[in-house]
């Protein structure tokens, strides 16, 4: 990793995250709609909502709120350690996972990066934000050959990969991944793997590797399939040695105590993510029929949310969203921008009655 410089050029804060870069405008949907109603299709958050076990759980930890939380989080760490079977001093809890992801790059200062895109435009920003030179990959499809073989080439300091990915939802294959961290370890190389959406993907977490590989850090976020966006939750696993490195720049105090308390009740409440993968499961065959009778293109997803290519998609978002419809525009994608009057957009795994209004739109749209 090279020296920090101060040389570094630090965009501003509209190119680090514009206005409408990302999906989840609720509050500014309600604003400007006008619609009596508002069905946000642009995050992608769990259906069921809340767990009513968390929801319980965060209004008894107000009471706390008076109080300051632990500066580094060791009860919130030990409930994770015991949930996920990983060592404690292998996790670091933060604000959401995006605060990770712009703390890597700080913190560990890489050279160059690489990314594999389209995926999650916060990577690409991070980096640019420690004035980390960026080399990406394109394609819908992720290629492990062409991968793993760009790495050997360019030798990035860095790797940023999604897996699931957003937004196409493709998932990469588990003994893929491993061949990538072992790569990106011997070429001394942070692995920097994103697994916000891995939760609807059970038994294909690289959270056990963290422990013994020192080039691997996993991200993983609690405010998707838990629901808990609003709370701002997550938390990173790697190993002991490259936490330390972390720390030493990163903020105390970003997990506030009701987040905590909320986080901890949902992931022990095992009913609640037994009805969340049931609901996905049965919606997502509901949807993917749906699409493939209204002849609408879409990449096989793992997770709950899909990528979606219909004509004159901009019109068709400006006419969802008068009706109170939410939907990611997936313009800003790199390599998903509009072509021959086509273009794409994402759009979550809501319950049936939700579920039946998008696809019937779709269905209208592309008759």
């Amino acid at each position: 990793m090279r020296p920090y410089s101060t040389k570094s050029p630090i965009p501003s804060p509209g190119e680090l995250c514009p206005e409408d870069g990302h999906g989840g405008r609720f509050f500014k949907a309600v604003r400007e709609s006008g619609a009596p109603e508002i069905t946000d299709f642009s995050a992608s958050i769990n259906p069921l909502g809340i767990s009513k076990k968390a929801l319980k759980a965060a209004k008894a930890a107000l009471a706390l709120a008076v109080n300051y939380p632990d500066p580094a989080g060791e009860g919130f760490i030990d409930k994770l350690a015991a949930h996920f079977q990983i060592p404690p001093d292998c996790i670091i809890p933060a604000n959401g996972s995006t605060e990770l992801i712009y703390l890597a790059p700080r913190a560990l200062r890489p050279g160059a990066a690489l990314l594999h895109a389209p995926a999650f435009s916060e990577y690409e920003r991070a980096c640019n934000a420690a004035g980390t030179k960026v080399s990406v990959i394109n394609g819908l499809a992720f290629g492990r050959k062409k991968f793993l073989n760009t790495i050997t080439k360019i030798k990035p300091e860095m790797i940023f990969l999604c897996n699931p990915n957003n937004p196409t939802g493709g998932l990469i294959a588990t003994d893929d991944i491993l061949d990538i961290a072992t790569l990106a370890r011997k070429m001394r190389s942070v692995l920097v793997l994103d697994e916000a959406f891995i939760d609807f993907c059970p038994g294909k977490s690289a959270l056990p590797e963290t422990a013994r590989n020192p080039y691997l850090i996993v991200l993983r976020s609690l405010t998707k399939f838990h629901a808990l966006a609003g709370l701002r939750i997550g938390f990173a696993a790697c190993h002991p040695a490259l936490k330390k490195r972390l720390l030493a720049f990163k903020e105390p105090w970003t997990v506030n105590v009701v987040a905590q308390a909320a986080a901890i009740a949902s992931l022990a409440d095992l009913r609640y993510r037994e009805k969340t993968l049931g609901l996905i499961a049965r919606e997502k065959r509901y949807i993917e029929g749906r699409l493939e009778k209204a002849s609408v293109w879409h990449f096989p997803s793992a997770a709950n949310f899909y990528l979606a290519r219909i004509k004159r998609h901009s019109e068709f978002i400006k006419t969802a969203f008068i009706k109170g419809v939410l939907i990611r525009d997936c313009s800003n994608f790199r390599g998903l921008a509009p072509t021959d009057e086509t273009g794409y957009i994402r759009f979550a795994v809501k319950r049936r009655k939700e579920n039946r209004m998008l696809m019937d739109l779709l269905e209208n749209w592309n008759c």
